[in-house]
């Protein structure tokens, strides 16, 4: 009796662990791809201010030193994060090509032409590591609502994960 005791004992302590432990690796997988995906934001969306400088610079040859993305640029010594960024960077995008059909001259340029073929290739990347970012996002937020996964989250302090460009959990559509 004491053995069979001592056997279910040990066999829920050996389930439970199993669970913690699948539990636990499911949290820090959707974390580290989370993690991957933020610094292939943050390192496209510094390419992409990059780009916009050079723009800027052209331009400047162009139109007579004009300050037209001035504002843009200056985010660079803001404090502000990816989601203003990226925000900023798209409006300094949409400005510039409203300035290349104002402007005649800025519009022959080969060099801002081949700029500008950069930032759409630097904008495919950022849309698809938010694509990624906000699937394990959503992955991890689904574990967290879960049995048994939520008490884990409890016990290790887990939190939800905001979706980037502020998407709700309302927008689940993964």
């Amino acid at each position: 009796m004491k053995y069979i005791l001592l056997l279910t004992i040990i066999a829920v302590i050996s389930v439970i662990s199993l669970v913690v432990i699948i539990s636990l690796t499911k949290f820090n997988k959707y974390k580290e791809k989370i993690n991957i995906s933020n610094k292939i934001i943050d390192e496209n969306l510094e390419s992409k201010l990059n780009s916009i400088k050079s723009i800027d610079k052209e331009i400047k040859k162009v139109i007579d030193d004009k300050d037209y993305l001035k504002d843009y640029i200056q985010i660079e010594n803001s404090s502000i994060n990816n989601i203003e960024m990226d925000i900023k960077l798209n409006e300094a995008e949409i400005f510039i090509n409203k300035l290349l059909i104002d402007n005649s001259k800025l519009n022959k340029s080969t060099k801002i032409k081949k700029i500008l073929v950069e930032l759409r290739m630097i904008d495919e990347k950022i849309v698809s590591a938010k694509t990624i970012y906000n699937k394990n996002a959503y992955l991890n937020n689904y574990l967290l609502k879960s049995f048994p996964n939520n008490i884990i989250a409890k016990i290790f302090n887990y939190k939800i994960i905001n979706y980037y460009n502020n998407k709700t959990d309302e927008d689940d559509s993964f």
